[in-house]
């Protein structure tokens, strides 16, 4: 997964290539958030939408925004919102004010400049939530007799050879698990084809990997009856490799529903 790196600040301040990669935005219909300055803790889900006679004159379109947004939009905007175009490894973002709303759409002034922030390569997205993603791993071949296995019945063998991911990125995932016959099952240092990535709406995707890191940690944890206790938990963190076509759509597809998880 590499070490964490600073972000890097880009100002694009060229007004060419703000109404181009605006137009680009709005031709492919990009998904993103608006954040109204006065109360920048609440996101609002949006699309970018092509405006007709183009950016410079007409403003930034944006449609798809649900009643609860326009309404919060249209009681807390007045001082101006910051949108964001969050990507894979990368996040481009303005601010500007409300021009207009309508019944389809929003209208927002041309910013004079845009922030292009790069991440460290494969910034890690949290997996959790309504929002989770597995490893199904038929090579751990889980047995009910292992006393290091999760406890599971045989006729769902199949779902003990499914592993929560902790979190994700274009490049690999991290893997947390309790109990120690996962070690066993990644002695290998690498999964096979005979693995595959699980994420919401999707079919299962081949996948292979290898093992960059692992180690364990001791975790607190809270039972339903209020009493804390401290638990082992194996991590480990692990790279695709040649990943295809369809696994890498699929990726950036599921990180930009993380990142607009929040929003109204």
């Amino acid at each position: 997964m590499g070490l964490p790196q600073e972000e890097q600040k880009l100002k694009i301040s060229s007004r060419e290539t703000v109404a181009r990669l605006l137009e680009k935005a709005g031709q492919t219909g990009l998904p993103l958030i608006i954040r109204v300055l006065s109360v920048p803790n609440v996101a609002v889900k949006g699309r970018a939408k092509l405006t007709n006679g183009g950016i410079t004159l007409n403003g930034f379109k944006v449609a798809n925004i649900s009643e609860r947004g326009i309404d919060f939009l249209a009681k807390n905007g007045s001082g101006g919102v910051q949108i964001e175009f969050v990507l894979s490894s990368s996040k481009l973002m303005f601010h500007t004010s409300i021009s207009h709303f309508s019944q389809s759409d929003c209208t927002f002034t041309t910013p004079s400049y845009l922030i292009s922030i790069e991440r460290r390569k494969n910034a890690r997205f949290p997996v959790t939530g309504n929002l989770r993603a597995y490893l199904k791993m038929p090579s751990s071949n889980p047995s009910s007799l292992d006393l290091g296995a999760a406890p599971f019945f045989d006729s769902s063998k199949d779902l003990a050879e499914i592993f929560p991911l902790s979190d994700i990125s274009m490049g690999g995932v991290a893997l947390a698990h309790r109990f120690p016959s996962i070690l066993a099952a990644l002695s290998s240092g690498k999964l096979s084809e005979s693995s595959f990535l699980l994420l919401p709406m999707s079919r299962p995707i081949p996948i292979e990997m290898s093992i960059r890191w692992s180690r364990k940690t001791m975790d607190i944890v809270t039972d339903v009856d209020g009493q804390s206790r401290m638990v082992g938990v194996y991590r480990f963190g692990l790279q695709f490799l040649n990943p295809s076509d369809d696994l890498l759509k699929s990726l950036r597809g599921f990180i930009q529903m993380i990142a607009h998880a929040d929003a109204i």
